[in-house]
C-alpha cells in the first residue's frame, strides 16, 4: 500500500541520511587529526563521540560537517526535482510531509530525500546540546571567552531553545 511503501522509503532515507551525517563528522575529525571514540546510531538519529579539538576552528568544521552534508544531499535532490519539473516549495515546510503520489514514484523518493535532509539540517542547527548547533556556537564563542564560558553559554542557550520549543509545541 501507499502508506507502507512511503513509510519504508522514508525510514530508509532517514537511516542513510543519518549515517551520511555521522560519517561527515567522522571524516572531518579524522582529517583534522582527531580521534573518534565511537558512533551511536539510534531510531531518533545518531551521535558521534570524539575527543574534542583544542582548536575552535577545527571544532566548528567538525560540528558543521554533518549538517552541511545533509544540506548538500537536500540540494542535489531539489535540483533533481527541478529537472523533473516537480514543485519544490512543499519540501521546505518543516511540519508537513510533502504530498506523495498514490504509488511511490521516483519523484516521491527524491521529495523524501530532500525533505528529510532539510529537516535533519534544521534540527541539527538548533543551539541545544547534543545537536551540532550548540557545538558550533561553543566553537564560535570559545576564542573570545574561553572554553568554560563557551560551554556554559551554549548550555544556557540550549535550555532557552528547549523552553521555546516547549512553548511553541504547547501553543
Amino acid at each position: 500500500s501507499r502508506i507502507s511503501m512511503s513509510a519504508v522509503a522514508g525510514l530508509l532515507v532517514l537511516f542513510l541520511s543519518v549515517v551520511a551525517h555521522e560519517c561527515a563528522h567522522c571524516f572531518a575529525a579524522w582529517k583534522a587529526g582527531g580521534k573518534i571514540d565511537h558512533v551511536l546510531l539510534a531510531p531518533w538519529g545518531g551521535l558521534t563521540y570524539l575527543t574534542p579539538s583544542r582548536n575552535a576552528r577545527v571544532e566548528l568544521s567538525i560540528a558543521l560537517a554533518g549538517p552541511l552534508v545533509n544540506l548538500a544531499i537536500c540540494f542535489a535532490a531539489v535540483l533533481t526535482l527541478v529537472g523533473l519539473g516537480s514543485p519544490i516549495l512543499p519540501i521546505f515546510h518543516p511540519f508537513q510531509l510533502p504530498p506523495l503520489h498514490a504509488r511511490l514514484t521516483a519523484i516521491d523518493l527524491f521529495t523524501l530525500v530532500a525533505w528529510i535532509n532539510w529537516l535533519i539540517t534544521l534540527v541539527n542547527l538548533l543551539p541545544a546540546y547534543p545537536l551540532d548547533g550548540a557545538r558550533a556556537l561553543r566553537a564560535l564563542i570559545r576564542p573570545t571567552y574561553g572554553y568554560r564560558t563557551a560551554v556554559v553559554f551554549s548550555w544556557r542557550t540550549g535550555m532557552l531553545t528547549s523552553a521555546c520549543l516547549f512553548v511553541g509545541a504547547w501553543a
